[in-house]
Parts: structure tokens; C-alpha cells; sequence
């Protein structure tokens, strides 16, 4: 069978709104110092919405720059026709393969640590522009502030490295207070300070992911590198304060696949649900393989009425009632999460049910069996 083909026999769709992205796009740079740049952070298939078609409206939108943290998510880029710069976020293991990829697809990496930098130094068969992420406060991979500017020097001694870019990423927990935002932000400004006094070019400064964008208005650095906030997403510390953006996800659909009557048990007990005289069911192609557990509302829509989901999901399908939508029949639209007519499935609804903080929890817990189709 033709691969293309393989999409319509399981019929299930992430529905994004590229529109709401690139809207939200201009509405970060609106918001930015004018020449600031912006690297769009497309971390998990850009949140869940779906890389390469999120990338192409986003480069077509202006974006300065995208950045990854899967060095094949960045190939795929390129393989896409995407020729905005690319940052390789932290977290990659030097080899003879990754840095000729690098070269070959013209990349940043960043580097953190003296022996990541010696290797792209010996391997690297051309000058490479790399950036170095610092650690403020989040305690995640980078460089620590206090060793960060001798880091710097460290690397620009190195044959074939130029340090064009240094980054931080803050801590921003659901409780985080003003005051030490500030004093994470102070401790990488006085990274940029040391390096100042150095008199060396100064790299390109980004600090600003979505969450510290929104916290702190007024920012006035060289770059920033908005995620989630590119899809409505903000964050929960950050939910309070309304930045304006759209959400970027439309819809979770999928069809029925068939519709009949629940048996009348004898044995009710061993029944995989409880059923009532003149119960019908509805088979839908979505189970835990595509994340559904993940993503429900233990209900869905169809023909613009609720159905409940039925019994425990099973790896490929899953049940719901159908008794009250009488005319409910094959091919009929289902909708796990957004609007049918009249009714709603709310994203607060199904990210209050399943525990999710942002909207780009819920888009990333759609498993990457279900297409991401883009709607403008």
C-alpha cells in the first residue's frame, strides 16, 4: 500500500491553527524592542503542533531564528526547504557524526563543557558559529554563572569556534516572585559584564523564554526564545497576566468507525462495561497508542450531542455511547476537544481533567499517530 494512503484508514486529526501562530508571532514582536530578535523554540514537534508545518509559517512570518533541541528535528528542517539560522539547544553528545551533520546542515550547536568544546574544535573542518548557554537558577544542563565568561574565552581560543550567541533559560516556578526573576536575570547580566571588560565582540544575548516574556514587560536584550507562548501557552505562573496571544489548537477529531447495538449480558460482571436494554456503542479508532488516556474528557461530541466514553481504552479503539444520538452512523465526525455546532468540548475542561498546566501540555500528550493537520 502506498504510504499516503495510510492516514485515511485511521482518520484522527490535530487540528492547529497556523493563523493563531503567526498572529501570535507578530504580537510577541510588537511587544519586543524594535531589532530584537526572536528564535522561535520548537521543542517536542514544536509543542505538539507539529514541526515542519509550524516552522514554515513561522519562517514565512520573519522569524529570526528556530531552535530545537533534537539535532535530527533540525535536519528534518532543512530537508523541508526551512534555511532560517537553526540553534541546536544544549544537550548533545560531540561525535565525529553530529558535528559533520552540524557543518553539512549548517547549525548552531551550543556548547556547555570544555570537552564538548574540544571535540567540535578537533573535528569541526571549518570556522562554526556556536552558541553557550548559562545556568542562572534552573539547574538544568549549562554552563554555571560564576565559570561562564572564563568558559567563553576558553572556547573562542579554540581553532575554528566563534562564540556568536550566549543564552539562559530562568526558573520560573507557578509561585515565582518578581524579585528573583531579577536575581537570576542579574546573574547573567553579570556574565555579559565580564565579558564586557574583556573587550572582545560581545555575543548575541538571549534570555526570554515564553514565561519570563510575559513576567518581565520590558526586557531589553539582543534575542529571545518564546515556546509555548507561540500557541497560547503561557504557563501558570505567567496565566494570570493576559499577553493577548491566541490558542493554536483547534480541534481533536476523529470518525466513527462503527455503530451497534450492546449486548444484553448474562454475565454482567465480566462485561467490559456496564450496559442498559437498548444501549448502542460506537467504535472510534483512537486508544492509549495515540495518548487518548491523556487527552479526553471521558466524553466526545458527535452530531453536535455528548457521548460518554465507555469502559477502559483499549490500545487502538475506544467505546462511547451512542444510545441518545439515534442517527449516529459511520463516518459521522467525532470531536474529543473543541467545538461541533453549538457544543464545546473545552481545552480547560479536558486539561482540568487530565492534569495539565498549559495548553501545550494537552497538545503534546496527542501522540504523534494522529496527523497534525494546519488550519488557517
Amino acid at each position: 500500500m502506498r504510504p499516503e494512503l495510510l492516514p485515511s484508514l485511521r482518520p484522527n486529526r490535530l487540528v492547529c491553527d497556523l493563523a493563531a501562530i503567526a498572529g501570535n508571532l507578530r504580537l510577541v514582536r510588537q511587544k519586543l524592542r524594535p531589532g530584537t530578535k526572536i528564535f522561535a523554540a520548537l521543542k517536542g514537534d514544536a509543542y505538539g503542533f507539529g514541526l515542519q508545518q509550524v516552522a514554515a509559517v513561522l519562517a514565512a512570518d520573519g522569524v529570526d531564528g528556530i531552535a530545537v533541541a533534537d539535532q535530527a528535528d533540525a535536519i528534518a528542517l532543512r530537508d523541508h526547504g526551512i534555511r532560517t539560522p537553526i540553534l541546536l539547544y544544549a544537550g548533545h553528545l560531540a561525535s565525529r557524526e553530529t558535528v559533520q551533520a552540524t557543518l553539512d546542515h549548517d547549525l548552531i550547536p551550543t556548547l556547555v563543557d570544555a570537552d564538548e568544546a574540544a571535540a567540535y574544535a578537533r573535528l569541526a573542518t571549518r570556522p562554526l558559529d556556536v552558541f553557550v548557554k548559562v545556568d542562572v537558577g534552573l539547574e538544568r544542563i549549562g554552563v554555571p554563572a560564576e565559570q561562564a565568561a572564563d568558559f567563553v574565552a576558553h572556547v573562542r581560543s579554540l581553532p575554528n569556534l566563534r562564540v556568536t550567541g550566549l543564552y539562559t533559560h530562568l526558573q520560573v516556578p507557578a509561585n515565582v516572585t518578581d524579585e528573583f526573576l531579577r536575581w537570576q536575570a542579574g546573574r547573567f547580566d553579570a556574565v555579559v559584564a565580564a565579558l564586557a571588560r574583556t573587550g572582545a565582540p560581545m555575543p548575541l544575548r538571549m534570555l526570554a523564554s515564553s514565561a519570563s516574556l510575559v513576567l518581565l514587560p520590558g526586557i531589553e536584550y539582543d534575542a529571545v526564545d518564546p515556546g509555548g507562548l507561540l500557541f497560547g501557552s503561557r504557563g501558570a505562573a505567567a496565566a494570570r497576566i493576559d499577553f493577548g496571544v491566541c490558542p493554536a489548537l483547534d480541534a481533536i477529531t476523529s470518525r466513527i468507525l462503527q455503530v451497534k447495538a450492546a449486548i444484553s449480558p448474562s454475565y454482567p460482571d465480566q462485561m467490559p462495561f456496564p450496559s442498559t436494554p437498548g444501549m448502542r456503542l460506537a467504535v472510534l479508532p483512537l486508544g492509549t497508542r495515540d495518548g487518548l488516556p491523556r487527552f479526553n474528557a471521558g466524553r466526545v461530541l458527535i452530531r453536535g450531542r455528548s457521548a460518554p466514553i465507555l469502559g477502559a481504552i483499549s490500545i487502538e479503539h475506544v467505546r462511547v455511547d451512542v444510545s441518545g444520538i439515534p442517527d449516529a452512523a459511520p463516518g459521522d465526525e467525532v470531536v474529543i476537544v473543541g467545538r461541533q455546532g453549538d457544543a464545546e468540548i473545552a481545552f480547560s475542561e479536558v486539561m482540568t481533567r487530565c492534569g495539565h498546566r498549559r495548553l501545550a501540555d494537552l497538545a503534546m500528550a496527542v501522540a504523534p499517530t494522529i496527523p497534525r493537520v494546519g488550519a488557517r
